[in-house]
């Protein structure tokens, strides 16, 4: 169960980094140079990311005090 966890966070990722290129290219093209945009991108792939890491449960601490 492990291992598909750890796939699926290096595919999400590889995707993720993808489309913020895709998307800072297209920003640049039709916009110019607008920071606040490029802010706002960055912040709601954060969002989609910590929600798609919650989702699969990568995120999770390991309860320490459970194992002893």
């Amino acid at each position: 169960m492990r291992g598909k966890e750890i796939a699926m966070r290096l595919l999400f990722v590889r995707y993720f980094i993808a489309f913020l290129a895709l998307l800072g290219a297209l920003i640049e093209t039709y916009f110019g140079e607008n920071i606040l945009l490029f802010i706002m991108a960055g912040i709601l792939w954060s969002v989609v990311y910590s929600i798609v890491m919650t989702d699969v449960e990568c995120l999770k601490k390991p309860d320490i005090m459970e194992e002893k």
